[in-house]
């Protein structure tokens, strides 16, 4: 296969062979494999303009629609937009409502004065160096999973690795790469070596740790979701195949893995658990991660229910026509009446410096409460053409069903479109099922949960208000809810910190009881329930 010619903003002209495996895959994937990860935000769907990329003749085309093969001899431009290289706005904030004492998990000296934790997300990781002699954070350093290459989802990635034993070592490969990035960072900024380093306290969902030891995950993926580790897990640097020779000096550094509590209740929710504040409180309480998958911790006097749910990857802007992560110039939140446009205020995730980039999910939530309170959403989630009209607003048509655009004068621009709001309602129904499923089997009403603690990125800049009048937090008030922002970073911190608290939570996992929902008889009608958008 002759190679493609390939051109990016600010870069120079490449060219790319495409193996012969590849050839018949769509050009998402034989870019992907090359390093150069595209904007798959529909999962490779088309439904999205995520992915275009320019012809020389000019004309656009959505590169997960066609085979790299298409391409041979080519020359291919592929826009700023398109990439996911973007600055990412990541959850790297944490402020611990548990105490802890200054004693760390992992002996310091003079030499070796400094610590690591991490949360490895599926979407993001986050990196911290600490300073173990006063607890202060030294740095934070943030980026892309790289194991986007292999899929947006933990499911997708535990797909792979089902389909190819190769995948495991290559997921184990792409982590430890963005690891070593992370470090790479830390260390030019901070000063500090690999020699610095006395030890480091890992959290993240189940997949992600099997993947970080270069262990099966497939086993997840079929009944019944048997992991091949849940408790605490314990490596020495020089177990781990890290390739990146900044790392010099820290070969018996150990890795320490907070426990889990089944294939998809991670250690993220645990360590959720200790940084919260909940292992500390009396009373009933709920930890809810928002995340492609959607984790839920009931605490009530002194018994701990777990369970996941499967709200997919909406929530952070995939598979929606103008959906996007946290990246410069996305719209994050939105306020005023959309049936008096000149009431509309927008923010912006960093400073907008060009055509907005599109939609994170806060905004879309947003979008659904002031719809619904003002008219122009039905609670079925699709626009009252009638309101509209009557107040000027103009609705596009497109493929799937009618929209509203950001801005009106633009209608290639970004928009919400009633297919947009369709998903959006599924993840949103899956959340708020999960949360009374979780409260029923306790015999509880909401009214008895002293604390709904949100943590994860998605839920720092979550509209509390916006999320109870569309229904994701139904029945809820306001002052039952509290951010926590990074809690699964936030409980890795306090067990670097505090030997006392790692060995609090490190049998968590035999504590909790999880919940399948699927097993449930009433989640099916519970989850239908939820499908409306709920008025405030």
């Amino acid at each position: 296969m002759r190679p493609i010619r390939i051109t990016q903003e600010g870069f120079s002209e490449q060219s790319l062979t495409v193996s012969p495996v590849y050839r018949d895959r769509p050009l998402t994937v034989a870019l992907a494999r090359s390093g150069i990860v595209l904007n798959t935000r529909c999962g490779q769907k088309g439904l999205c303009r995520g992915c275009e990329v320019r012809l020389e003749s000019g004309a656009w085309i959505k590169a997960c629609q066609v085979a790299a093969a298409e391409f041979e001899g080519s020359l291919i431009h592929i826009p700023e937009r398109s990439l996911i290289r973007g600055s990412l706005s990541v959850a790297v904030d944490f402020l611990p409502r548990c105490a802890f004492e200054l004693d760390p998990l992992f002996p310091r000296d003079d030499a070796k004065s400094a610590g690591l934790c991490i949360d490895i997300g599926t979407t993001t990781v986050v990196m911290a160096l600490v300073d173990l002699v006063d607890g202060k954070i030294l740095g934070r350093s943030s980026s892309y999973n790289a194991q986007v290459r292999m899929g947006e989802d933990v499911l997708t990635r535990i797909e792979a690795c089902t389909h190819s034993p190769e995948a495991v070592l290559e997921g184990q490969r792409l982590i430890l790469e963005t690891l070593s990035a992370l470090w790479k960072e830390l260390s030019g900024v901070t000063g500090f070596s690999g020699n610095s380093l006395a030890g480091c306290v890992v959290a993240g969902n189940t997949t992600m740790l099997h993947l970080l030891l270069g262990e099966d995950p497939s086993p997840m993926g079929v009944v019944p979701f048997k992991p091949v580790f849940l408790d605490v897990q314990t490596r020495l640097q020089s177990d781990l195949p890290f390739a990146d020779p900044l790392w010099g000096g820290a070969e018996g550094m150990p890795w320490h893995l907070l426990p889990g509590c089944s294939a998809f209740v991670g250690a993220d929710i645990v360590a959720g658990w200790l940084s919260s504040g909940m292992a500390d409180e009396d009373g009933t309480h709920l930890l809810v991660d928002m995340g492609t998958n959607g984790e839920i911790l009931l605490q009530d006097k002194g018994r701990l229910i777990a369970s996941a749910t499967a709200a997919g990857p909406a929530f952070e802007g995939a598979q929606l026509s103008w959906g996007t992560r946290a990246i410069e110039g996305a719209v994050s939140r939105i306020h005023g009446n959309p049936l008096q446009p000149q009431s509309l205020e927008f923010e912006y995730v960093t400073k907008r410096t060009r055509k907005a980039s599109g939609f994170c999910g806060s905004a879309y939530i947003d979008f659904m409460a002031v719809g619904i309170q003002s008219g122009l959403l039905q609670p079925n989630g699709r626009f009252d053409r009638d309101v509209a009209q009557t107040h000027g607003i103009s609705l596009g048509r497109g493929e799937y069903g009618y929209c509203w655009y950001l801005d009106a004068k633009d209608t290639q621009g970004p928009s919400i479109s009633e297919a947009d709001i369709a998903l959006l309602l599924q993840a949103k129904a899956a959340i708020a099922a999960g949360i009374d499923i979780l409260l029923m089997q306790a015999g509880l009403e909401k009214a008895d949960v002293r604390h709904v603690f949100l943590g994860g990125g998605f839920g720092m800049n979550l509209g509390i208000e916006s999320a109870i009048t569309c229904g994701l937090l139904y029945g809820f008030r306001k002052e039952q809810i509290e951010v926590v922002g990074n809690s699964s970073l936030g409980g890795a911190y306090v067990c670097l910190l505090d030997r006392n608290r790692a060995a609090q939570v490190a049998g968590l996992n035999k504590r909790v009881r999880v919940l399948e929902l699927n097993e449930d008889p009433a989640f099916e009608d519970t989850y239908i329930d939820h499908l409306n958008l709920s008025p405030s």
